[in-house]
């Protein structure tokens, strides 16, 4: 896999032929594994958001730890629930970052 692969045509006119948007990724399993804790934020967001305008919020957080305070002000999750999902959210957060161990490529 590299970033072109990934990349619309007029993104990839932009990056010059055997640069960084060529260089070969591995790992796929530990990109997996990154993806996936990103997905389970992201569904945990628009999860906690759709609740949110149930509730009659109109105007519900960008991020996931805005979404959880106000899910939790608004006692639409318990504190159980809110501490399972800050960790969800910092799990994302250094998937996305890489602090958990070794970069995928």
């Amino acid at each position: 896999m590299t970033l072109r692969s990934l990349l619309e045509p007029e993104a990839s006119r932009a990056f010059e032929p055997g640069g960084v948007a060529d260089l070969p990724l591995g790992n796929f399993s530990a990109m997996d594994r990154r993806l996936a804790l990103m997905q389970r934020a992201l569904v945990a967001h628009d999860a906690l958001s759709a609740a949110l305008r149930f509730s009659g919020v109109s105007h519900t957080p960008d991020k996931l730890l805005g979404a959880i305070n106000e899910a939790e002000r608004a006692m639409i999750i318990t504190k159980k629930e809110s501490k399972w999902l800050k960790h969800l959210n910092r799990s994302a957060n250094e998937a996305k970052h890489g602090f958990w161990g070794a970069a995928p490529f």
